[in-house]
């Protein structure tokens, strides 16, 4: 499993602040400076293992908490699209613009409409 600094750094973060936590709180217990764990936080530098290893304990966690931090702190791949679907921006966008054009069309077929109906109320009389 390759990890990445920024995940790693986010799931970190997770952890420290799912133990309300602040950085200082953790120095104080493990010694590591807040300026280090910001570094890491921020996806800067990777933490040593006996480093990792203080700072899970100091957060109540173990690997396998950190690896379930790891898989949320990564994105997730988008599906690839399927075929005859559009996006919902595009969708969403033409929705838009087909609201705003509805008075237009409104207005354009009415005048479009209202010979033809008055034609018909007109042959109406005649009968």
């Amino acid at each position: 499993m390759t990890i990445e600094l920024d995940h790693l750094g986010k799931a970190l973060r997770a952890l420290r602040q799912a133990a309300n936590l602040t950085q200082t709180a953790i120095h104080d217990r493990t010694g590591i400076s807040c300026g280090q764990i910001s570094k890491w936080e921020h996806g800067h530098e990777t933490p040593s293992l006996p480093w990792l290893a203080r700072f899970l304990n100091a957060v109540g966690a173990d690997l396998r908490t950190l690896q379930a931090a790891l898989e949320a702190a990564a994105p997730r791949p988008e599906p690839p699209p399927r075929a005859g679907i559009r996006p919902l921006e595009t969708f969403h966008d033409r929705e838009v613009r087909r609201i705003d054009l509805l008075p237009e069309f409104r207005e354009i077929v009415g005048e479009l409409i209202r010979p033809t109906v008055e034609e018909r109320r007109d042959g109406d009389d005649e009968d």
